[in-house]
């Protein structure tokens, strides 16, 4: 069957015969191989899939396969049917059927591959019709065929999924070909043994709804562990017993057996879950027997195959056999040795957690009851060398409490801690085993430790809190150790302490202050008197964590304790004597009041403790200044986090705060119903706890004491200087909230009317009768105070009494003050965007007077100007927004262009103002309203953003966003640079959020923005360069090529140029061409005179590479994944079909903006990566060391008492050193310790030993060698000696080290500090001087004879052997011939010398031979 005739006979292919009458079927063209099928008008059929596939491969399977494809098309058209999937299978499995069939191994495997793929799409029941036949078929060409793998590997899966279809009810016609599959499972080919694993685990699914079938199956693959899952020990025991002389075949017999093992095991992976309940739990014993075996590979995936068993959600294991399973797998000790494989350890850890969640699932109960053993099995493992089961084991601890322990094992501890069981509940265990780990023998794991017990802390809650006490004193113990040491200024693991303090704040939020300082009071009182240890270390973590607490305990038990410290405080203030006291008193004070806010963070009796404290917080309010930004900081938050549940509720309360700014599409009531708590995410949303009626009640609490906190607030916001009002005023503002809004309007009357008091003697500029005099030292400053403070209570007055605010703070806007413009267009700006409902009726009023401001605008309120602006062209945009009054029949698009062709001119020039701020809002207005143009207006033939990339094609309309482009466009002809370079920087930006839609103006644009390159102004060429960083991102690689010669003409024109980093800059957009584009790209289109840069460039994008492929240490690895993920967020910004994040720093100073920060990043990730792991080394290291102390356990010292709690304290603080001198050790040697002395700085001490010297001078006299260079000490040489290798590498050592010649000091040395004109040190260039003059001092000269007609060397009263030494100069590489002529001149005369020296030697010598 050599010819493709051959083929097509065995297959059957009859000529196609025209009937009379008839015509013969028109021949396919010969580009199409499917019989004249439309493609494009039908989805494509599984024959042009296989062609498609498979046409263009080279590969001789591939060949035949489209070969056998076209013969069985010829084959179904021949009988007159269409190319089906059916109609192919039945005629290969005809031609598979004929004998002659088997004869080509090549044909066979083709045909089997080509079956396998159309059995996926030949209906289930045509396959179960012709199951018997088929799988008689496939049988027989498999077991014939058993030794050719090309072709068992294709009929293996043609086996598989007939066998998957087959009728269920019929069985024993399955037996035989799931057998061979089962067979073939454990063969020695991976692609056969797989594709066998594979049907067999199909087959198994397709069985799960059919019992009858699924028992029988599950038994064949039992009877299959039976066999092999043995083999093994068997093995193993024979070769024990077996002779020498039959070792060899003995341990060939193990690799066999452990082979099918593993193989099997692998198998099971995806079978086990799939098997009966009866054959699943015999199939789990013999997975256990292989433990003690105790082989890594085969305890590993033994136990994933288990895992995979617990893991199954639809598994035929009852929850007892689930139990069962796991307590074996706790029981085994093989498993959880120190000495096991760390990945054993894993799987068997995984294991127990899929297992426990699963049974949780099942039997809460029962796992319940088996917690206390995985627990104390489990924690060991914290403690493990390996990072790898230390991070496996903490995270199995914390889904083990999340899953099993719930409120009836918290409920039954509870009971059972109270004596009332006759078992300890399992809880109790479970506890004891976390508080045993935080014992003095687990030392090295404390940091893995707590992050368990944190987990547990919240779990319990506060129904658990009984529970809790001996956590919370080992995890007290800890932090206490880690204070005492730092206050003793010993070593500290500044991690351990952290993970401490954070078990501790989860305690505070889930069980409550009031159980943490049950267990560990503060104390301070004791601590004072010398009684005990005063716990201040708690202080900062009660205001960090506490929220969802009780108001009234802080009320009850710290206000109180806040007050003792303030009495005491003052008393010691009164004698110098206790002036220490004092101070600390004070500061305890201050401490225990900034825990107020956290207390005041979703109280549960916010109402009821308002009512009982309120007198005391107003007199500490009015008699204490220092802490009323504490005060007002709970305050606030008790306002806006009750008026955000309110509003969450549907019941807003007052109108938008204007202190808190509105996020991007927010509206007047998304910002009313902020919850204010911005800065702290942790006290933003509400606990679940917290309810709508709590809310209410405090809000009505707040109401009613509005009378006596407002005057209180409004008074102290005025007495108090400007730049100290932030949280007064932001109280205010808070409060005005929630006020009524009768009371509100009366607090705004009286302030309103100071300030048009002020404004009134302002403009007549006397002091009249009742003049207002609080509020600033002059008028300018009180009317800034009185617009401030009237803006405040903006948030609970209604419209009308806006409009009052509106017109006081109108006339602002026209004055040339910037104070009190700036706070004038604060309050338009806060009307503008958090107020729709002054803001809409009063639209076209509110534009003319922001146009008729515009003159008169400084500098300070431009930001808040551009505010009001946003505001109005977003209001415009909205399809039901106001519209803008413009000329007769004008519509509202076109009033929106008249208003925007009139402000961008503006907006323009706000992006090159000095204030970072303003600059961010001018851009952000000018993408605002590109948006809203674009959108009102979107382009022709464009629906959505989707086609964004179509949008701007020749002869269609641009849309909105090209007319505002056009606009901008018109300031490159401005009459100014600055208006010219702000332009530049508008194109800049719109080009980068709307690349896809302008790319198309880039042609015509480009040319003109490169030609400003030839511009005078340097604001101009910065601008320039930074607009063609944004083309070199934002453009597609396409067209960006294009432009290539364009950009390098006009850049390169500042290759050269250093100032304001133009050099720089242009080097950044050459190497991001070249790296976007393609180096040949670049480099065909760069001028000669800079194709070194280009070569640079590539030199070093090389050697960055070749650096990254060739990282061998783990954190050179890391580095280079840092690096590739730098790349990648640098390609995905460069991608156009995607918007990023703009950044300004295009257009800085900087040489590389990008690559800076990233870079620093990567420092920063690395040098912690690095100082942990060297912190986990060491601590390991000390773990395993043999024969090692516990730190504190000194040799000949008292043994250390590990039953003892301060022994925890110790424990800290000297492991906190050991870690530090660890992680020190790791990273610059054991000998070297980096210490800083008082003012911070780094101390470097040399502690290696020296060597000793004679007292002669420190000179060796033995040392003949050395005796011609005294006297140069003082020159470093003495240093350097002890470094050099030879007596003439000495003398360059010192020339480098020190600055002054070889025995006196130089005339340069006398002016070290003096400097040159140039700007560089006189001394160093003389310094320079005297290192090239060095080598004639050892040219040789000296060990000439002293006698004239004397040739040769002699030796002198030194006694050292003559040489010659000339120093390397750089000079002697430059290729100007000037300078290596200079360098090069004393060397001739060396090389001369020895030259002539080596040829009269040579001609005596050979005197001497004659």
């Amino acid at each position: 069957m050599d010819t493709l005739g051959d083929l097509r006979a065995s297959l059957g292919v009859r000529p196609v015969r025209v009937s009379e009458g008839g015509a013969a079927p028109a021949p396919a063209p010969a580009d199409d191989p499917w019989g004249g099928l439309d493609a494009a008008r039908a989805p494509p059929s599984l024959a042009q899939e296989i062609q498609a596939k498979y046409g263009g491969k080279t590969q001789p399977e591939s060949k035949q396969l489209v070969a056998i494809l076209g013969a069985v098309q010829e084959v179904v058209r021949a009988q007159g049917l269409e190319a089906t999937p059916t109609a192919m299978f039945a005629a290969l499995m005809a031609s598979l059927e004929k004998p002659e069939t088997a004869a080509s191994s090549e044909v066979l495997a083709a045909m089997c591959h080509l079956l396998s793929i159309v059995l996926g799409r030949v209906p289930n029941a045509v396959l179960r019709a012709k199951f018997g036949a088929g799988s008689a078929v496939l049988c027989g060409i498999v077991e014939a065929k058993q030794a050719d793998a090309g072709v068992v590997k294709h009929a293996v899966p043609c086996l598989g999924q007939l066998l998957a279809a087959f009728n269920h009810a019929d069985w024993p016609s399955a037996v035989r070909p799931f057998n061979l599959l089962l067979g073939l499972s454990l063969d020695g080919r991976a692609k056969v043994r797989r594709s066998a694993q594979s049907a067999i685990a199909d087959v198994l699914a397709g069985l799960q709804a059919s019992p009858g079938a699924l028992a029988p199956a599950s038994e064949a693959v039992l009877k299959l562990c039976q066999r092999v899952l043995p083999g093994p020990e068997a093995a193993a025991h024979a070769a024990a017993a077996a002779p020498s002389k039959k070792r060899s075949a003995a341990e060939e017999a193990i690799a066999a057996a452990v082979a099918d093992a593993l193989h099997l095991l692998g198998a099971l992976k995806a079978w086990i879950p799939l098997l009966a309940g009866p054959a699943a739990a015999p199939v789990c014993d013999l997975l256990l027997k292989l433990y003690p075996l105790r082989q890594p590979l085969l305890s590993r995936h033994a136990t994933e195959a288990l895992t995979a068993l617990a893991a199954a959600p639809g598994g035929h294991l009852t929850a007892r056999g689930l139990g069962e399973l796991v307590g074996a797998a706790l029981a085994a000790e093989q498993l959880w040795e120190r000495r096991a494989d760390s990945g054993t350890i894993v799987a068997a850890v995984r294991l127990v957690e899929e297992g426990f969640c699963r049974l949780a699932a099942l039997d809460s109960a029962a796992a319940a009851q088996r917690l206390p053993r995985a627990f104390h099995t489990l924690v060991p493992q914290l403690a493990s060398e390996h990072e790898a089961v230390r991070y496996a084991a903490g995270c199995c601890l914390k889904n083990l409490i999340n899953e099993c322990v719930g409120e009836a094992a918290v409920g039954a501890a509870l009971a059972g801690a109270c004596g009332g069981g006759k078992a300890a509940p399992p809880l109790l265990s479970v506890l004891a085993s976390l508080e045993g780990s935080l014992g003095a023998h687990y030392q090295e794991a404390w940091d893995s430790c707590l992050p368990v017990c944190a987990e547990m802390l919240e779990k319990l809650g506060a129904g658990g809190a009984p529970l809790a006490a001996g956590l919370l004193e080992r995890i007290g113990e800890l932090c206490s150790g880690g204070e005492q040491a730092a206050e003793q200024e010993a070593g500290v693991d500044d991690a351990l302490l952290l993970a401490a303090q954070n078990a501790l704040g989860a305690a505070m939020r889930s069980l409550g202050p009031e159980t943490v300082l049950a267990a560990l009071p503060l104390d301070l009182a004791e601590g004072l008197a010398g009684r005990g240890e005063a716990r201040t270390w708690l202080l900062p973590l009660l205001r960090m964590h506490v929220r969802g607490a009780r108001l009234g305990y802080w009320g009850r038990v710290l206000l109180p304790l806040a007050r003792d410290m303030g009495v005491r405080a003052a008393a010691a203030a009164s004698d110098p004597a206790r002036a220490r006291e004092a101070q600390v008193c004070g500061a305890l004070e201050a401490q225990l009041w900034a825990t107020l806010p956290s207390f005041c963070s979703w109280p549960q009796d916010a109402a009821e403790a308002l009512r009982q404290y309120a007198k005391l917080l107003f007199a500490a309010f009015e008699k204490r200044p220092e802490l009323r930004v504490t005060i007002c900081h709970a305050l606030r938050r008790l306002c806006q986090q009750n008026r955000s549940v309110l509003t969450a509720a549907g019941e807003p309360v007052g109108w938008a705060d204007p202190c808190v700014a509105p996020a991007d599409g927010d509206d007047g009531a998304a910002v009313g119903g902020a919850s204010g708590d911005e800065q702290d995410p942790a006290h933003a949303e509400a606990p679940d706890g917290y309810t709508p009626e709590m809310a209410r009640e405090a809000i009505a609490v707040l109401r009613g004491q509005a009378k006596n906190w407002m005057p209180l607030l409004l008074s102290t916001y005025i007495a108090t200087p400007a730049v100290q009002r932030g949280q007064v005023e932001r109280a205010v503002a808070a409060y005005a909230c929630v006020c009524e809004p009768a009371a509100a309007a009366q607090f705004f009357r009286a302030a309103i009317t100071k300030l048009i008091k002020v404004q009134q003697q302002a403009a007549s500029g006397e002091l009249g009768p009742g003049a207002v005099l609080d509020g600033g030292d002059t008028d300018t400053e009180r009317r800034a105070t009185y617009l401030e403070l009237s803006l405040s209570l903006a948030g609970g007055l209604d419209a009308a009494a806006l409009d009052t605010l509106y017109k006081a703070a109108r006339p602002g806007i026209h004055e040339r003050e910037p104070a009190v413009q700036k706070k004038s267009y604060k309050v338009l700006a806060y009307l503008c965007e958090a107020r729709p409902d002054f803001f809409e009726p009063r639209f076209a009023e509110v534009v003319a007077a922001l146009q008729e401001a515009l003159p008169s605008s400084v500098s300070a309120a431009k930001r808040n100007r551009l505010r009001c602006l946003k505001a109005a062209v977003l209001a415009m945009a909205r399809p039901d927004g106001p519209r803008l009054e413009g000329a007769e029949g004008a519509s509202r698009e076109e009033a929106t262009k008249q208003m925007v062709a009139s402000l961008v001119s503006e907006i323009i020039l706000c992006v090159k103002e000095r204030n970072k701020a303003t600059r961010a809002t001018a851009f952000d207005l000018l993408v605002q309203i590109a948006h809203a143009m674009h959108e009102a207006e979107p382009p022709a033939g464009a629906g959505s953003d989707d086609n964004m990339e179509e949008e701007g094609g020749a002869g269609q309309p641009r849309g909105g966003l090209h007319t505002l482009f056009t606009m901008v466009l018109g300031g490159l002809v401005g009459a100014t640079p600055h208006m010219i370079s702000a332009a530049v920087m508008a194109l800049a930006r719109l080009l980068y959020e709307f690349a896809p839609v302008l790319a198309g103006l880039v042609p015509d644009l480009l040319p003109a923005v490169l030609l400003l390159l030839r511009s005078k102004a340097r604001e101009v060429i910065k601008s320039v360069l930074g607009f063609v960083k944004v083309v070199s991102l934002r453009l597609p690689v396409d067209e960006l090529t294009t432009f290539l010669p364009q950009i390098l003409e006009g850049i390169l024109l500042w290759a050269e140029d250093s100032k304001n980093k133009f050099r720089a800059k242009v080097r950044w957009i050459v190497e991001k061409l070249a790296k976007r584009c393609g180096f040949e790209a670049v480099a065909a289109h760069m001028p000669e005179a800079h194709s070194k840069l280009l070569s640079h460039i590539r030199k070093e994008n090389n050697r960055r590479e070749r650096r990254r492929s060739e990282a061998g240490s783990q954190m050179d690895v890391d580095e280079a994944e840092e690096t590739r993920s730098r790349r990648s967020r640098a390609d995905s910004a460069a991608r156009t079909a995607r918007r990023s994040e703009w950044d300004e720093a295009v257009f800085s100073d900087s040489e590389d903006e990008g690559t800076a920060r990233t870079g620093r990043t990567a420092r920063t990730r690395g040098s912690e990566g690095g100082r942990s792991r060297a912190a986990r080394s060491a601590r390991a290291a000390g773990a395993a060391a043999p024969g090692g102390r516990l730190p504190g356990a000194s040799a000949g010292g008292d043994p250390l008492d590990l039953l003892d709690s301060r022994a925890t304290r110790q424990l800290v603080g000297a492991g906190g050193a050991r870690a530090r001198r660890g992680a020190a050790g790791a990273a610059a040697g054991d000998d070297i310790q980096f210490d800083t002395d008082a003012s911070g700085r780094l101390v470097i001490k040399d502690d290696k030993k020296k060597r000793k010297r004679a007292a002669d001078d420190g000179w060796d006299s033995d040392d003949s060698d050395f005796e011609d260079l005294k006297g140069f000490e003082r020159s470093g040489l003495s240093l350097a000696l002890r470094g050099a290798k030879s007596v003439a590498l000495a003398p360059s050592i010192a020339a480098s080290l020190g600055g002054r010649s070889l025995g006196a000091k130089s005339a340069g040395a006398a002016s070290r500090g003096a400097r040159s004109a140039g700007g560089r040190s006189a001394a160093s260039h003389g310094e320079r001087s005297v290192r090239n003059a060095k080598g004639s001092q050892h040219s040789g000269d000296r060990f000439k004879a002293k006698k004239k007609g004397t040739g040769g060397d002699v030796k002198g009263s030194a006694k050292v052997e003559p040489y010659a030494y000339w120093p390397l100069d750089r000079r002697l590489m430059n290729r100007r011939q000037q300078k290596a002529k200079g360098a090069q001149k004393g060397l001739d005369k060396v090389v001369a010398a020895a030259k002539e020296g080596a040829a009269r030697g040579s001609k005596a010598k050979r005197q001497r031979q004659r």
